[in-house]
């Protein structure tokens, strides 16, 4: 793969039997990285009014912290609202939280979330919608975080 800015990145992986998705890890040397890619399959994007209760699984870091997970039930309510409840392990300390927020999805599947969990400050994320609108695969923007993971339903 060549990026933008004209560096590379070498990949080995292995396509899944129903070739739906595909499993990678990062070669170059000293880089520890592994990946997945999921097929985004037929579905129609966009607020269609259809309310989706979605399995949340995340982790990652956030800069002068320490490492932070989150996993939950988040619902998006088809008019761009959302609800639920997380635990979150933050160093270890796990509180579980009502979650509050709002989304848009865009007509290509892509969209923003952005979810408060109570008593805390709001966490601003990226999504795309893959395996036929059943998953979405979610980034944290906020400065100084390196947070991602999946929401199935």
């Amino acid at each position: 793969m060549t990026f933008p800015n004209g560096s590379t990145a070498s990949d080995n992986f292995v396509i899944d039997n129903a070739k739906k998705g595909a499993q990678g890890i990062r070669t170059d040397s000293s880089v520890v990285k592994t990946g997945f890619v999921l097929a985004q399959g037929t579905v129609t994007c966009g607020l269609t009014g259809i309310k989706h209760n979605f399995a949340a699984n995340l982790s990652g870091t956030v800069k002068g912290t320490g490492r932070i997970a989150y996993v939950g039930q988040v619902i998006l309510d088809g008019n761009g609202n959302v609800s639920g409840a997380l635990t979150r392990s933050l160093n270890g300390t796990i509180a579980t939280v009502p979650v509050t927020g709002t989304y848009t999805e865009n007509a290509n599947c892509t969209g923003t979330a952005h979810i408060t969990p109570s008593g805390h400050s709001t966490v601003n994320f990226n999504f795309v919608v893959v395996n036929v609108g059943l998953e979405m695969l979610l980034i944290e923007t906020d400065a100084g975080t390196v947070v991602s993971g999946t929401m199935q339903q």
